[in-house]
């Protein structure tokens, strides 16, 4: 019987701990981290390796600004190493403060 991991397999522990699957509202198969919930986000941000999980969230009641706290980085068959730059999808433009 084998006690320890070995090294080829610490990478793939690393990637797929604390994850969930999910899919998006456009059909996008993904694996996130656990914390996410419906309405969280799925953002490519521009000179990221790997698109982020955001969750909007307003500062008070009445606040019309929306912020977005960043829970993680995911993995999106189909949105990786620049393939998102290659669909029309909207660009949003955020300002980071």
């Amino acid at each position: 019987m084998q006690s320890a991991i070995e090294p080829a397999m610490v990478s793939h522990l690393i990637a797929v701990v604390n994850r969930m699957l999910f899919i998006t509202a456009k059909g996008y198969i993904g694996l996130g981290p656990d914390a996410m919930r419906p309405g969280d986000e799925v953002a490519v941000l521009g000179g990221c390796p790997a698109p982020v999980i955001l969750r909007p969230w307003s500062a008070g009641v009445g606040d019309t600004d929306v912020f977005y706290k960043v829970l993680d980085h995911c993995y999106v068959h189909g949105l990786m190493d620049g393939e998102a730059a290659k669909l029309d999808l909207p660009e949003v433009r955020m300002d980071i403060k």
